[in-house]
């Protein structure tokens, strides 16, 4: 995807029928994570790695279904500013420290671009494996390899499209080598799991809308979220 493909897309995404608030719902309740979490076992346990200021135990209660019977628990490098709406959380820097939790068996583990960031991507996904329950379920989100070939934020930006990260290497915390997509699945198998479903995250048609939000409030967090 080159900047001119990316810059026709940047002046022609447009609104959807919807209001603002309706399509920004929309989006969130199609996208794979709400979508993860929403169809979770009843009265689940969940552990978010990674979890950054906590905003994925926003979908217990929003949007619809409320999954209020869900359990939450946090680990990260530093309290996230959602981290009080956990039922508890941890802070350490993987691998030199690992989420204990008094050894709960987890029915979910999500890792959302967390193991781009960390040494040994693979020895995470091992022991995540090992601390779920019989019905456990692992989310795991990471970018794609074209996100290595994507134009820079620098060079996005002398098109007018004002961004967070355009690459892969936009972000100094990534580690050099992104992980293959291969060894993370050969990974699942060997610990006994299946992959159900695998693919590119998007939500066509309402992340035009979230690009023109973006677009006309002025809003980085959205227009990052839509490229």
């Amino acid at each position: 995807m080159d900047l001119h493909t990316i810059r026709t897309w940047a002046d022609s995404a447009q609104r959807t029928a919807l209001d603002d608030g309706a399509a920004v719902e929309a989006w969130h309740t199609l996208s794979h994570r709400c979508r993860f979490i929403k169809t979770l076992p009843s009265n689940g346990t969940v552990l978010d790695v990674g979890a950054g200021d906590g905003g994925l135990q926003a979908y217990r209660n929003w949007p619809a279904p409320k999954r209020s019977d869900l359990s939450m628990f946090a680990f990260a490098m530093t309290r996230g500013a959602q981290f009080d709406q956990y039922e508890r959380y941890e802070l350490g820097s993987w691998p030199e420290t690992q989420p204990v939790f008094d050894g709960i068996a987890f029915d979910a583990i999500v890792a959302v671009n967390f193991i781009e960031h960390i040494e040994g991507p693979i020895t995470f996904i091992r022991w995540a494996a090992s601390r779920l329950s019989q019905r456990g379920r692992m989310y795991l989100e990471w970018p794609t390899p074209r996100s290595i070939e994507m134009p820079s934020a620098d060079e996005l930006r002398t098109f007018g499209i004002d961004m967070m990260a355009g690459n892969y290497f936009d972000d100094a915390t990534h580690r050099d080598e992104l992980p293959a997509t291969a060894a993370v699945h050969d990974a699942l198998h060997a610990s006994g799991l299946t992959v159900e479903e695998a693919g590119i995250a998007r939500v066509p048609f309402f992340e035009d809308h979230i690009w023109h939000i973006g677009k006309t409030k002025n809003d980085l967090v959205a227009r990052t979220m839509a490229y």
